[in-house]
Order: structure tokens, then sequence, then C-alpha cells
């Protein structure tokens, strides 16, 4: 018993590193270079970080997803102003050639838990596909709609990756901003 606290309690401070190398391992199966998977993760947290220091504005139920250059912001913002802040910073803190400001405007923003369910049963779709390399493609959801990001290997694949998130119970439309790059 002691031991097994012991080994839990050295473990901790390297739960970190864990979730890195995880991040790493993924960023190495992708088809692209490591080097590009590590600048997509860098803007997302960039624009993340910006709109944590505004001060003026309240983004606490907006997302930022980065892949393949282009940074997609989602969720609730309060007001039109809010919204087009959100989309400067992305611009100022990144070198991405592409932001989607997808925020809607609301004074009732809330958190939306089915989103994190959809997210789960689309991605579990994309990666039961023999066809599709679900690993090239990110996926963010709000409000039952799903943006897919990343890169196809053909424009089929990329046809075919978005037929099989619309059939997926709950989704109530799909965003394509994924790019076809052959490899």
């Amino acid at each position: 018993m002691i031991t097994r606290f012991l080994v839990l309690l050295l473990l901790i401070p390297l739960s970190g590193c864990l979730a890195v190398a995880g991040t790493g391992g993924v960023l190495a199966a992708q088809d692209r270079p490591v080097e590009e998977g590590v600048t997509d993760i860098s803007a997302g947290q960039a624009v993340r970080n910006g709109l944590a220091l505004d001060r003026e504005h309240d983004f606490s139920f907006v997302r930022v997803r980065a892949a393949e250059g282009t940074v997609l912001l989602v969720g609730a913002v309060a007001t039109p102003e809010a919204k087009k802040v959100a989309e400067k910073i992305a611009y100022d803190r990144t070198h991405s050639r592409r932001i989607e400001n997808a925020l809607e405007i609301s004074t009732t923003a809330a958190s939306r838990p089915m989103d994190s369910w959809l997210a789960g049963q689309a991605r579990a779709a994309l990666t039961g596909d023999a066809y599709v390399r679900s690993i090239n493609f990110a996926i963010e959801v709000y409000d039952g709609v799903v943006y897919l990001l990343g890169r196809a290997r053909t424009r089929e694949e990329l046809g075919r990756a978005a037929e099989i998130l619309a059939r997926v119970r709950g989704v109530q439309r799909v965003v394509v901003l994924a790019d076809v790059k052959p490899y």
C-alpha cells in the first residue's frame, strides 16, 4: 500500500510531461511535419492567452482551435464589439493564414455539455472509418455545429469525412474548414 502511494506521489510531477509526450505522439503520427503541429498549438495558446489578458470583454465562453494554419473562434460573446476584438486578438497574436470567427452574439451564453458528447461521437465516427485518416483532422463542436479542420489527402477523403460527420445523430450542420493537401 505504501509502495503504491509513493509511486503515485512520484508520478504526479510528471503528469504534465505525459500530456506533452501524448501530444508529441499525435503530432508525429499526423501526415505533416511536426513543426506545423507545434505552430498550430502555439497559435491556439497565443490566442487563448490574448483573450484572457483582455480586461474589457468576457471571453469565458470562447473556445479556440488551430489546425493547418487556420484559427477557429467558436462560442459566444456579449456584443458585436467583443466579437471584433476577439478576431483582432487572433490576428495580432498569430501568423495564421486564416481566422474563422464563428462567435455568436448572446447575452445568455452558457456551457453546452452536449457539445462535448457530440464531439466524442463525431471523433468516434471518423476514427471508425477505414478510408479516413482521422488523426489528420481536428473537430470542434458548438451548439450542434461540427467544425472540421485539418488536412485531407484527397477531395474524396474530405467529402467522406464531412458526410460521416453529417450522419452523426445530433449534428445540425458540418462546416468544413479543412484543406486538401496530398502527401
